[in-house]
């Protein structure tokens, strides 16, 4: 009697061990499909994989509009990549400043002035970049082109949390 409860034990211990295991292998995939949600939203809008953007999802483009677009994102780039550089320069400056013994907050408070007066610098310049390419376009076109989320990916995959 006492060998066949305790099998009836195992049994069941054995059963409720495989659905904790089974619930806690759910509730993981879950965690990993939402953390990389984002990510496959974000990638989605980076255009077909072969270096077209989903601006050229605009219909009717023609290829000179097309060439005039890839020149304008081109120098855009090249105006951008200095300044977002030093952006992560000074992130890293701020960084070294606020992990000090005695941190200095007037140099502290120049760095995140600095940080804030070159982020100003980019997204003027990203304004000029959307208003030229804009200018581009034909009324049809505009209206697709201004339904388009522009530069919403920074702030849905900031991480949470990080101060």
């Amino acid at each position: 009697m006492k060998a066949q409860n305790l099998k009836y034990i195992a049994l069941v211990l054995s059963l409720l061990f495989s659905a904790v295991s089974l619930n806690a292998m759910a509730q993981e995939d879950q965690e990993n499909e939402s953390r990389q949600g984002p990510r496959k939203h974000w990638h989605s809008h980076r255009g077909s994989g072969d270096g077209e953007f989903r601006i050229f999802n605009i219909p009717g483009l023609t290829d000179q509009q097309k060439e005039q677009i890839k020149k304008i994102r081109l120098q855009a780039q090249k105006e951008a990549l200095p300044v977002r550089n030093e952006v992560h320069e000074k992130r890293a400056r701020l960084n070294t400043l606020r992990t000090t013994e005695k941190a200095d907050l007037n140099e502290i408070n120049k760095v995140v002035e600095k940080i804030g007066s070159l982020q100003t610098q980019l997204m003027k310049n990203r304004e000029m970049t959307r208003q030229q390419v804009r200018n581009l376009l034909n009324e049809e076109q505009r209206l697709s082109f201004d339904s388009q989320r522009h530069g919403s990916r920074h702030v849905k995959h900031r991480r949470h949390g990080s101060m």
